[in-house]
């Protein structure tokens, strides 16, 4: 699981929830933490999607090929902490 719920608390999806409270739902959702090497290619167009998941570091990109059969990417998925206080 995730050693530091800290980073998770600064998100705009966690702000309203207290920090503490962050383990025991992530528990309640059988959340996962899942590495992924640089180049892995986590989902494929054609695959169904279950879950989603929230990157805690690094960046990704969302590609396809074209009919050349080189790639092109649509999106960098760059990894930038929203910081958020809570009051």
């Amino acid at each position: 699981m995730i050693d530091n719920y800290d980073d998770l608390a600064q998100t705009s999806m966690f702000k309203d929830i207290p920090p503490e409270e962050i383990p025991s739902l992530l528990k309640c959702m059988q959340a996962k933490c899942v590495n992924y090497d640089k180049g892995e290619f986590i989902i494929d167009k054609d695959s169904y999607v279950y879950d989603f998941g929230v990157m805690l570091s690094g960046n990704g990109r969302v590609i396809i090929w074209d009919e050349s059969d080189r790639i092109v990417i649509i999106t960098l998925l760059l990894l930038l902490m929203q910081h958020v206080t809570h009051e």
